[in-house]
């Protein structure tokens, strides 16, 4: 009795047996995002503090360098660019000069300063302002040094660009890292991708935004609402298939990604409205 329901269930669905011409349609999970990670600079790893299979959200941390040298240089920079000494000390060394060549003008009678003396403090106060402005000049310059100090400091912690699963670690604390080298990989699995080799006769009933039940293979009445985000425009020649593609809700990441599923394709006089290019997701 239970293998005449489960064919009785697979027949509403599908319109036939699995691998039939107008059965349901194999084919399996992916992640909608998945990417590597990779070390941007020559490092010792000193942290990685979350582990394989651990959920994370956008913005965490997942592998950090030993950053104890860019760190003190980073500081070094900083204190130089909040600083203001440099340029209060030559505020006040130009006012005072000023003062003093203002003085020597407004001498008179007996008291008339020399020519000499007063060309003296004249170039002293252009002196003077050349270094007043020196001196803003390096501050500025060092608020940049700070920017790209941070910046380099940035590169020893790797963080998650999007929320979802830390799928697998490729390096362990205390190994020196090369740019480039993959580190950590990063799925996410809300919502799921599903891909299938549809044949070129059946393809023609898909278009985007269409909804097609979609199952569990191992579990019939496991059943979820798929939709139609791709529908390749070239087709695969050797086998005479195209690449479908359509996305799963996964709310409760109960299905994993890599799991094999059935899709119930509908009949060629069932197509839907046609794909826009703001669908297609690769």
């Amino acid at each position: 009795m239970p293998i005449v329901c489960l064919g009785l269930l697979l027949c509403g669905l599908g319109g036939g047996s699995p691998g039939s011409p107008e059965g349901p349609l194999a084919g399996f999970t992916a992640p909608v995002r998945a990417v590597t990670l990779s070390a941007e600079i020559t490092g010792t790893i000193a942290r990685l503090p979350v582990v394989e299979g651990a959920a994370v959200r956008s913005g965490d941390e997942l592998v950090a360098l030993d950053d104890r040298v860019q760190r003190v240089r980073t500081e070094i920079v900083r204190q130089r660019a909040t600083s203001s000494v440099a340029e209060d000390l030559a505020a006040v060394r130009l006012q005072r000069a000023r003062q003093e060549r203002d003085r020597l003008r407004s001498l008179d009678g007996d008291a008339l300063a020399s020519v000499k003396e007063l060309a003296d403090v004249e170039a002293e106060v252009e002196a003077l302002e050349l270094s007043a402005t020196q001196a803003c000049e390096d501050r500025s310059a060092a608020r940049l040094d700070l920017q790209l100090q941070e910046a380099l400091l940035a590169r020893y912690s790797l963080r998650a660009p999007f929320s979802g699963f830390l799928a697998r670690r490729a390096v362990e604390v205390g190994q020196t890292t090369d740019v480039g080298q993959p580190l950590v990989e990063l799925v996410q699995v809300d919502p799921l991708h599903v891909i299938l080799e549809c044949p070129l006769g059946r393809a023609r009933a898909l278009r985007g935004g269409q909804t097609l039940p979609v199952r569990d293979a191992a579990d019939a009445t496991d059943v979820r609402t798929g939709e139609v985000i791709l529908v390749a425009p070239v087709a695969n020649p050797a086998s005479q298939t195209v690449r479908v593609k359509l996305r799963v809700a996964n709310p409760d990441l109960d299905w994993l990604a890599g799991m094999k599923i059935f899709v119930d394709l509908p009949p060629a006089e069932a197509a839907g409205p046609a794909l826009t290019r703001s669908q297609e997701e690769h």
